[in-house]
């Protein structure tokens, strides 16, 4: 409507196309022209709708207050037009609106940069935890797993099975050799029997408890 604002200069475009206007009849050369109830030409305005701004308003009126003389070299000398425009309240508002988003653009341009800088320092950061910190903890958790693996495998359910069985075993060659001796005549009969019977009472635990953790579904190699 009112041209392409760059640089702060306004592209003349014609805020109205002129209308022919009918020439009265006159009886010398500098007899004045005029029209119906002495009011000077100008083209019927559209209506204003609830949408115009009172900026738009304070234009149309300064249009309306121009002579015909005026309104022509508006529309013929840019730098006419273009002053007009600069000093319309409209236009300063949109030139004082476009510097303002100008500044803040600016400012928000500044703190991105202030920004960057920080990013790059915490960047740095991570990659030092990552190359010394990180690395010493992954060493740390890599040892206390494999720690927890030889444990679980030490005290394993099956493991344990064998192992009592291996100890079962052992105590009953341990009873076997202790009447070996009471046989070679090496051994009082009440120390064997004392002997003899805690023996064989660890050798029935271990075989029960053994018993009892296969039962249990417990097998070696679980």
């Amino acid at each position: 409507m009112y041209g392409n604002y760059s640089n702060g200069y306004f592209n003349a475009h014609p805020w109205f196309t002129p209308q022919p206007q009918p020439q009265p009849h006159t009886t010398g050369v500098n007899a004045p022209t005029s029209q119906n109830n002495g009011s000077r030409p100008f083209p019927p305005q559209q209506p204003v709708t609830s949408s115009s701004t009172s900026s738009s308003s304070d234009i149309v009126q300064a249009l309306n207050d121009k002579s015909t003389e005026e309104l022509q070299r508006l529309l013929l000398d840019d730098d006419a037009y273009n002053t007009f425009l600069q000093n319309s309240d409209a236009v300063r508002q949109i030139d004082s609106l476009w510097k303002e988003m100008s500044n803040r653009n600016v400012e928000l341009a500044k703190q991105n940069l202030e920004k960057e800088s920080e990013i790059f320092q915490l960047k740095n950061q991570c990659t030092v935890i990552r190359t010394t910190e990180l690395a010493a903890a992954q060493e740390r958790f890599n040892e206390a797993c494999k720690k927890q693996a030889d444990l679980r495998a030490r005290f394993s359910p099956g493991v344990l099975i064998e192992r009592l069985q291996e100890a079962a075993v052992k105590i009953d060659n341990d009873s076997e050799d202790l009447f070996n001796q009471l046989l070679s005549g090496g051994m009082e009969i009440n120390e064997f029997l004392k002997r003899y019977r805690e023996l064989r009472f660890v050798y029935h635990k271990r075989t029960l408890t053994r018993l009892a953790a296969k039962s249990s579904g417990l097998t070696p190699g679980c």
